[in-house]
């Protein structure tokens, strides 16, 4: 299905059906995802690290101040 586009914009105008049990985060196109301590990403058990691969982005950006 596309969504008509708002007027004088190329962003669409899309609805959802809410629902319960997703998070309103989730519901979001991100643009871009900046994420501090990047060095501790490689923790993929962490929920963080969960909830941050489930949103729609863009790009992500790690960034620290941990020299490698």
């Amino acid at each position: 299905m596309r969504c008509p586009p708002v007027r004088g914009s190329r962003v669409p105008r899309c609805t959802c059906s809410r629902r319960e049990d997703v998070s309103p985060l989730q519901q979001i196109r991100w643009k871009r995802l900046v994420v501090d301590e990047g060095h501790n990403t490689s923790e993929s058990s962490a929920d963080y690290a969960r909830f941050r691969n489930s949103l729609s982005v863009q790009s992500k950006w790690a960034v620290t101040g941990t020299p490698t």
